[in-house]
């Protein structure tokens, strides 16, 4: 007979470093740049999460300032890649 484990809970998490982000820091493009380049993964619920981030999310691609080279890596998660717009502009404030 198996024996039962009591007290373990495991814990499965789709979220990332932007879906950790304060919300005052979502409206923040030069915040969500940084985390981006650091931490490009991130699951479409954190870009859909709250209208914040799903709106910087739509600017910082409008702008050209992130791209998705590969579209889909694999439900949920999305890869963006900081363009080298973004990369200058990240420069310029630094």
């Amino acid at each position: 007979m198996a024996s039962r484990r009591k007290g373990v809970i495991f814990v499965c998490s789709f979220s990332g470093a932007l879906g950790d982000m304060k919300r005052k820091d979502q409206h923040d493009r030069l915040k969500v740049l940084a985390v981006l380049k650091a931490s490009p993964r991130f699951s479409v619920w954190d870009a859909s999460d709250n209208k914040i981030i799903a709106n910087t999310m739509t600017d910082l691609m409008t702008d050209g300032l992130i791209d998705y080279p590969d579209p889909q890596p694999g439900y949920p998660w999305s890869q963006a890649r900081v363009t080298e717009a973004g990369m200058k502009l990240l420069e310029q404030s630094a």
